[in-house]
């Protein structure tokens, strides 16, 4: 059998080194939460949300919005729809993606 390691001690060594892990480690906490608290409906209705918006960016930004999947995929349903409703008067990838919002 392999060593048994104890977690917590391990990811304290590792934001030591790497600072920004804590941060990613937050953010998929929170994505994974969120999830399981959707009901099936709910997800459903917001991967729809997502894909969608998604379309709409590479219509109008192309290629370049694909950077952006990742913050779809992690958004909430209403972060998504105030991000849906910037796309029409949006003229950069960054104007739709502002944090001015708590969302």
């Amino acid at each position: 059998m392999g060593r048994k390691y104890q977690y917590s001690a391990v990811l304290e060594a590792l934001i030591k080194v790497e600072p920004e892990v804590e941060d990613m480690l937050e953010r998929v906490y929170e994505q994974v939460q969120r999830e399981r608290a959707e009901s099936p409906v709910e997800r459903a209705f917001r991967l729809g949300q997502v894909s969608l918006l998604a379309r709409q960016l590479r219509f109008k930004f192309g290629p370049a919005a694909m950077v952006e999947q990742a913050a779809l995929e992690r958004a909430s349903s209403s972060q998504l729809q105030i991000w849906a409703e910037r796309v029409f008067g949006a003229e950069t990838l960054s104007a739709i993606f502002h944090d001015d919002d708590p969302g």
